[in-house]
C-alpha cells in the first residue's frame, strides 16, 4: 500500500476521541481496558478533536449558566429558531465552506447567552488524549478572544468512562475547586501514556471509580469525606444529568465538538488544524455577532 495513503488512514482511525470507540469491552481491576491503547497527542494537527473545560480557565462561564442553556436548547426548535440555511450562512468573502470545515445544526438551538453576547460551547472529554494535546490552542485563544464572545464547556457523555470523568469535573466544580480541573487533565493523560488506554482514573464498578478518584482528591488536598458529599451530591446529578441532554441533543460523536451560537459544529479534523479550528470559531462568532 502507497505510504501516503497508509498515513492519511491512519490518521483517520487514531485522529479524533469518537462514541463508537467505546462500546465495547470492561476495565481490568486497575480501572484499565485491555487491549485500548491511548492515541498520540502527535497526530493532532492530522484530525485528534478534543479539549479539556473548567470554571478555572479564563473566560469560561460558571456552569449555572450552562444549565440554563442546555434547558433553553429544547425550546429552540420552532418558530424563529427555524431560520433558513441561506440566512444562517456567513457569506462575506471567507474560505470557510459550509458542509465542508463546518456543519449546519438544523434545527438550530437556543442559547442563554447574556444580551450582546454569542455563545461558543465545547463539549470536551477529560480522557481524550487528543484532548490534552488541543488545550495550548484553547488556552492561548480564550486569552484573546473578542469580550462577545461567551464560553462555556460541557462534558460528553457517552460511556461509563466518559460518564465517570464528567463526575470528576462537576465534583470538583462542586467542591470550589477548580484549580484541580487542570491537575486531573494532566493526571489521566499521565495515566493513560502509563497504561496505554484511555480507560484510567475509572473501575468495572462505582465504588472502585469512586476510590480511584477520591485517591487522587486526597492526594490534591481534598478529603476523602468531602469528595465524597460533593461527589454524590444532587447538584452534581443535575449538572450530569443536563450534560447527557446536551450530548444527546447535538448527537455529538466526537470531541472537541464546538458549537457557535446553537448553529454551528466545528473540529479540528473539518477545520483543517487546530489553529484554523480556533480562528474558524472566531469567524462564526464574529459573523452571528455582526447579525445582532
Amino acid at each position: 500500500m502507497n505510504m501516503f495513503i497508509y498515513a492519511g488512514v491512519l490518521m483517520l482511525i487514531v485522529g479524533r476521541c469518537g462514541a463508537a470507540e467505546l462500546r465495547t469491552g470492561a476495565p481490568s481491576e486497575s480501572g484499565t481496558l485491555p487491549g485500548v491503547s491511548a492515541h498520540s497527542d502527535t497526530v493532532l494537527n492530522g484530525g485528534c478533536v478534543g479539549v479539556r473545560c473548567g470554571d478555572g480557565v479564563p473566560g469560561a462561564r460558571h456552569k449555572n449558566s450552562v444549565t440554563k442553556a442546555i434547558r433553553l436548547a429544547g425550546t429552540a426548535e420552532s418558530g424563529d429558531q427555524r431560520t433558513a440555511e441561506s440566512d444562517r450562512v456567513p457569506s462575506t468573502g471567507s474560505d470557510w465552506v459550509a458542509g465542508v470545515n463546518y456543519e449546519l445544526i438544523s434545527p438550530a438551538k437556543a442559547t442563554a447567552a447574556p444580551a450582546g453576547k454569542v455563545e461558543v460551547m465545547e463539549v470536551f472529554w477529560l480522557g481524550c488524549p487528543q484532548c490534552y494535546g488541543l488545550e495550548p490552542y484553547v488556552l492561548k485563544w480564550l486569552k484573546t478572544k473578542p469580550s462577545y464572545i461567551d464560553f462555556v464547556r460541557v462534558p460528553v457523555m457517552w460511556a461509563p468512562v466518559t460518564r465517570a470523568h464528567a463526575r470528576l469535573f462537576y465534583t470538583l466544580d462542586a467542591l470550589g475547586r477548580d484549580d484541580l480541573v487542570e491537575s486531573a487533565f494532566s493526571a489521566l493523560h499521565v495515566l493513560e501514556v502509563q497504561k496505554g488506554s484511555e480507560y484510567v482514573m475509572w473501575g468495572k464498578s462505582d465504588g472502585m471509580t469512586f476510590r480511584l478518584q477520591s485517591v487522587w482528591a486526597e492526594e490534591n488536598g481534598v478529603s476523602s469525606e468531602l469528595f465524597r458529599k460533593a461527589y454524590d451530591s444532587p447538584i452534581v446529578e443535575e449538572d450530569l444529568r443536563q450534560a447527557a441532554d446536551v450530548t444527546e441533543r447535538y448527537r455529538v460523536k466526537y470531541v472537541p465538538f464546538f458549537i457557535v451560537n446553537g448553529k454551528y459544529g466545528a473540529n479540528v479534523g473539518e477545520a483543517g488544524g487546530p489553529e484554523r479550528l480556533m480562528s474558524l470559531i472566531g469567524y462564526l462568532a464574529g459573523s452571528e455577532h455582526q447579525r445582532r
